[in-house]
């Protein structure tokens, strides 16, 4: 084997471990996250964001 292709195969190996990594790390991410299609995760956040607009314009108004 020559030089180049030591150097080729040793890229492409850095690549796919790189890669690896990169999906191992997005699957660590996405289970950990509340994912933005779970309803009751979305109904939750979004009456959670109502009450802190209600009460941000209560405050607004009252001042």
């Amino acid at each position: 084997m020559s030089m180049q292709a030591d150097f080729e195969r040793l890229h492409e190996r850095g690549l796919r471990r790189r890669h690896r990594l990169d999906k191992e790390a997005a699957l660590k991410k996405s289970a950990v996250e509340p994912r933005a299609g779970d309803l009751a995760t979305r109904i939750t956040n979004k009456r959670a964001n109502a009450r802190a607009r209600a009460k941000f314009s209560l405050l607004h108004r009252s001042h």
